[in-house]
This record gives C-alpha cells, structure tokens and sequence, in this order.
C-alpha cells in the first residue's frame, strides 16, 4: 500500500511539473481531447453519454491544470476561501450537468431525469444566492472559474520579476528599503488593498461596484431564472408550451436591463463586461428553443443547410451532417431551465 502511494505521488509531481513547464503543449493536449468528444457525437449513433462525458472530463482537466500552472508561478491566491471553494465545487457541478442528466435519463428513465434536473438547478440557485448575497461577488459569473489566459503567463511573469526588483532591497537586519521608482506619487498617493488575480491570469482592481435596488433586483431574476422556469414547466405540464418559454425570456430580458440601466460600465470588471454581454447575445438562443424552435427555426434551418450543402459541394459533407445533428444538440443543450 505504501509503494502504490509513493507509485502516486511521484507520478502526480511528474505530471505536475510537466503541466507547470509546458502550458501551451497542455494546452493542446486539452483541445484535442474536447475534439475526441465532437467526433464521438458525430460519427458513433446513439453516443451523447460517452461523447457528453469526455467533453465534461476535457473540461474538468483544463480546471485541474490550471489550478497547477496558477499555483506554480504564483497566481493563485495564497489563502483559500470559502466563497472560491464554492465557485470551484459549482463549476465543477456546470461542468458536469449534462452528463449527469443524460447518464440519469439512461438509467432511471424519465423522472430520474427531471429529478435530478431539478435538485440541480436548486442547488445551483442556492449557491449563486449565496454567492451574491454573502460573499457580494455582483455579477455572477458563468462559468464562476474562468479559463487561465495562458498566452498571457510570460508577460505576467516578467511583470512580476519588474515590479519586485524595482519594489527595494533588504538589509541584513531584515528591514526593506524601497527603491525611488518604486516610491507612489505623492499627488496621486491613495491606499489601496492587494489586486487580486483574476482567472485570466492578470491582476485588476477589486470589485468597486455593490448591487443595489434595480442591478441587485436584476441579478436575483437571473438566478432564479431556471428554477421560474421549471415551476411554470411544471405547472403547465406540457415541455412544448408557450407559457414557460415567453416566462424565461421575459426573465432573461428583464434581468439584463436592470443590470444594465442601473450600473456604470466603467464600474465593472472585464469578466463582468464579457458576463453580461454573453447574456445579451444568449437571448438569440431563444430562436432555437421549444416552441419556437420546433414552429419556426427548424424548417427555416434545414432549408437553408441543405440549400448550402447543394450549392457549395466543398460544404456538403460538413452541412448535411450538421444538418441531421442537430436536432439532437437542440434538444441535449438548447433548455432554459440552466444559465
């Protein structure tokens, strides 16, 4: 027992240092691996587990080796705390919703399905309620753990090395004596807290901006959002109605106009500016969701696809696929009861 766990712990340091010396390669390595996954879910019939899985575990492992390659150049903030502990366990869980749901379907039909659906989304909602209440994280982030901007590492770490060789020197007695160009301008002289790293890689200012009334209001909605939506869902008892779709919409739409009416852009973060443009570019996903969808996309869709594939032979083999596919992806991913 105890060989197999320094058989481990040699093999984890290996792979660690490897991770850590080679970002880019590992980089590579994760894409190809999200790619096994789109030409398992293209070329095998019946593989939306198997595929759903390995692109739910490309995920995860880009998570793990970011978490090692922000650790070994010093990004990572030195203290864990109880708000980045629950990020990472809800990313973990956004990463992984899909496959749980199509894995729960397969086994126990559908009620363990929508079981597990629902437990899920009150989970998440919970979690994100907390996250902005307690912990006043503002907008909530989708994923909350961004991808590390490795492209980005040796300018970051050349930043680093300036700022610390012009930030002084030490004495022997341990007293530091900082350098003059490391001294602020006394004009602009204003205290400010240490600049947390953001999951780019790059460090920012802290947040400045605290919700209130219409933004904290349109940050709510948009939590609550998919658990309203299987309320009504449920309620109605019909997937193919209107009520919960024009429901979510009216949400989604509402949220972002309190959050953008009530709050100074120059206020917000770059993830936070990127967040909320993601949402607004999300209500065009509305045209391919039930019932829209399945009433006025699909048939415009395949027209379309097909007319290209006949048109553009070099395209045919790439559309008609598409084509025929998807369906399958409206009907796995295109749901409104998840952010």
């Amino acid at each position: 027992m105890a060989e197999s766990n320094s058989t481990l712990e040699k093999f984890f340091k290996s792979y660690r240092d490897y991770v850590s010396q080679n970002p880019q390669l590992t980089s590579d390595i994760e894409t190809s691996v999200k790619w096994i996954s789109y030409i398992l879910a293209a070329r095998i019939d019946d593989s939306s587990v198997w595929s759903e899985l390995v692109y739910s575990l490309s995920n995860l492992l880009v998570l793990f080796n970011d978490r090692i390659i922000a650790k070994s150049r010093n990004l990572a903030s030195p203290t864990i705390t109880s708000a980045e502990t629950l990020k990472t366990w809800l990313t973990v869980l956004e990463y992984s919703e899909v496959f749980i749901e199509l894995s729960c379907y397969k086994v126990l039909g559908k009620r363990g399905k929508w079981a597990i659906i629902l437990s899920t989304q009150i989970l998440k909602c919970l979690a994100r309620l907390r996250l902005l209440l307690a912990h006043k994280e503002n907008i909530v982030e989708s994923p909350l753990i961004r991808p590390l901007n490795r492209n980005n590492l040796g300018t970051e770490q050349t930043n680093r090395r300036v700022e610390k060789k012009d930030a002084g020197f030490r004495l022997k007695s341990g007293k530091v004596i900082r350098s003059l160009s490391s001294a602020a301008d006394p004009r602009n002289a204003h205290f400010s807290g240490p600049r947390p790293v953001v999951n780019g890689g790059i460090p920012q200012s802290s947040n400045a901006v605290l919700y209130e009334d219409k933004a904290l209001l349109g940050e709510i909605l948009y939590i609550l959002k998919p658990i309203v939506h299987l309320s009504t869902l449920i309620a109605v008892g019909n997937k193919k109605s209107w009520k919960p779709y024009i429901t979510s919409f009216v949400f989604d739409a509402l949220s972002i106009y309190l959050i953008r009416s009530s709050t100074d852009p120059r206020q917000l973060t770059v993830n936070q500016k990127v967040e909320l443009s993601q949402r607004t570019i999300s209500l065009l996903m509305y045209l391919l969701r039930s019932p829209f969808y399945d009433k006025y996309t699909k048939a415009r869709l395949n027209r379309l696809l097909l007319s290209l594939a006949n048109s553009i032979p070099l395209f045919s083999t790439l559309l008609r696929p598409l084509a025929e596919y998807i369906p399958k992806w409206q009907e796995t991913y295109f749901y409104m009861w998840s952010n």
